[in-house]
């Protein structure tokens, strides 16, 4: 039972950090995208 249920942690955990690498990029390039969008057009 403790087995499993330090899967279902582990899993949980991995999930939760995957979203958080996700949301991280998506804002690293859109801020990225933004920027030389913003150079280029001055």
């Amino acid at each position: 039972m403790t087995q499993r249920r330090s899967y279902a942690f582990g899993t949980g955990l991995f999930i939760v950090l995957g979203f958080a690498a996700l949301a991280y990029l998506a804002t690293q390039t859109t801020s990225v995208a933004n920027a030389s969008q913003g150079s280029s057009y001055t």
